[in-house]
């Protein structure tokens, strides 16, 4: 390899190094070249889809101490990609004191109501929590910066605008939530409580292409009908448009930001010398 290229090398692998340091989002391992997504797994299929498996329920647990998790939970169910998956920060699943144990579960199920504007994209997804011990489980957010959150895939990719809807039992009017799109056909949302969740597309959204977190104290969760939910004791019906809290800044977190960019120096000062090295050997020949 002649010196030239061999600069033209490494200065690739900076510049690839920067992008990774600083980018501001997380890119999912599926929804992309060389990692296609399966077609989607309805609970009742609309007529003409095509025939696949039956869609699964993504279910986890964890260790409790005090009642609460102590550790993150994050299940996804196993398509390929999850159609659905839930991520809780330790400490924000409160059951019993008694607990020891905690599970939370996603299971697929078919819609039974029209959302308030538009149609309900795929399935329903229930979100429920149990303890090992007899009671209530409730969400609760114990920092901020750290929310739960649900990611939900979309049947298709498509250029509408994609919104979705929640409510707390089945009985509950559904409220909407505003997604943040995180891939080609993955949607992301904070968790205003427990319960039911589904993407929603505009009535008349244009035809789909195969191509491409709450505010503290606790909400009920657990069975389906297991009662009002909100956020914090005593509070109001969920709004009719819930929109999260403002996020950290972008960029990632500060200690990866600080090692990446020491990173990039080092490879910087390493290019810079070995471009000297190389002009130096080639005046001496």
């Amino acid at each position: 390899m002649s010196g030239s290229r061999r600069v033209r090398a490494l200065l690739s692998v900076l510049l690839l190094g920067g992008a990774w340091v600083f980018a501001p989002a997380r890119i999912p391992l599926y929804d992309g070249l060389g990692f296609p997504d399966e077609p989607y797994r309805y609970v009742q299929p609309p007529p003409g889809s095509a025939a696949t498996a039956a869609p699964t329920t993504a279910t986890g647990s964890a260790p409790a101490s005090g009642g609460a998790n102590r550790e993150p939970m994050r299940i996804a169910s196993a398509e390929v990609g999850p159609q659905v998956v839930v991520s809780v920060p330790a400490g924000d699943l409160l059951g019993p004191p008694a607990t020891t144990r905690l599970t939370l579960t996603a299971r697929p199920v078919a819609p039974d109501r029209a959302p308030p504007a538009g149609v309900i994209d795929g399935n329903v997804y229930r979100v429920g929590a149990t303890a090992d011990a007899s009671g209530p489980v409730r969400l609760r957010v114990t920092d901020p910066n750290y929310l739960p959150g649900i990611d939900l895939r979309a049947t298709v990719a498509t250029p509408a605008k994609v919104t979705a809807v929640y409510r707390d039992r089945p009985a509950a009017p559904w409220s909407v939530l505003i997604p943040v799109q995180v891939g080609n056909d993955i949607y992301e949302m904070v968790m205003p409580g427990l319960g039911d969740f589904a993407l929603v597309l505009p009535s008349a959204a244009p035809p789909a292409t195969v191509a491409p977190r709450p505010g503290s104290g606790p909400a009920s969760v657990g069975p389906a009908a297991s009662g009002p939910g909100g956020i914090g004791p005593g509070s109001a019906p969920p709004p009719s448009v819930f929109v999260p809290p403002a996020a950290p800044a972008a960029g990632g977190h500060p200690l990866r930001q600080l090692i990446g960019l020491a990173v990039v120096l080092l490879v910087l000062g390493a290019c810079i010398v070995g471009i000297r090295v190389i002009r130096s050997r080639d005046r001496d020949r």
